[in-house]
């Protein structure tokens, strides 16, 4: 829980990794929500800087939508392009207009019930952009659909595995695999 007792649902990390952490503060436990994305952030932070690659941000999905909506980080329309990375085979996302602010309309990601998380990837232009210019925005499902129960932490850090594959290979492929096993083996050391 958080113990400065502020009411931000989000947060923004450590001043070497500015990664916005996100929560959907209007479902049960959303304390417990924001406690587990702050773990994994801690847990996995060392992998992603290590790798060079530039996550801008881990948010909760649910059945309800996704976490930045719930968020000032990315209401955008334009934050992201869609070359999206699915945790296992589904069929098309159903996207939903955000109407918040309808002079800024975005996307919104609501994933097939089977779909444990996404990483939604952009490119950015210029010479001196990280990680050749790819952008990382990682969403995790950490509640069972329409009950709303959480996940075991373990399921939730090996979607985080499968999600930070993706940040370097797109497809699901024998290289993609590879990459996968290194991190959870990363993972294993740096825990």
């Amino acid at each position: 829980s958080d113990r400065s007792g502020s009411s931000k649902s989000s947060e923004i990390h450590s001043k070497s990794s500015p990664m916005t952490i996100q929560h959907i503060p209007s479902l049960p436990n959303a304390q417990r929500a924001a406690a587990i994305l702050r773990r994994i952030h801690s847990e996995f932070q060392r992998i992603i800087h290590c790798r060079g690659w530039n996550v801008l941000s881990i948010t909760e999905m649910c059945c309800c939508g996704d976490g930045i909506d719930h968020s000032h980080f990315c209401r955008n329309s334009n934050a992201y392009n869609s070359n999206s990375n699915k945790s296992t085979k589904t069929s098309k996302a159903k996207t939903a207009i955000h109407r918040k602010n309808p002079s800024k309309r975005r996307s919104t990601k609501i994933m097939p019930d089977n779909v444990l998380g996404y990483n939604l990837t952009s490119f950015s232009r210029g010479r001196n952009t990280p990680s050749n210019g790819k952008r990382n925005a990682i969403h995790l499902r950490l509640r069972r659909p329409r009950t709303h129960d959480f996940y075991s932490y373990e399921e939730i850090a090996g979607t985080m595995c499968h999600e930070l594959a993706h940040c370097e290979v797109g497809p699901h492929n024998a290289r993609f695999y590879k990459v996968m096993e290194e991190i959870e083996g990363q993972y294993a050391v740096f825990l």
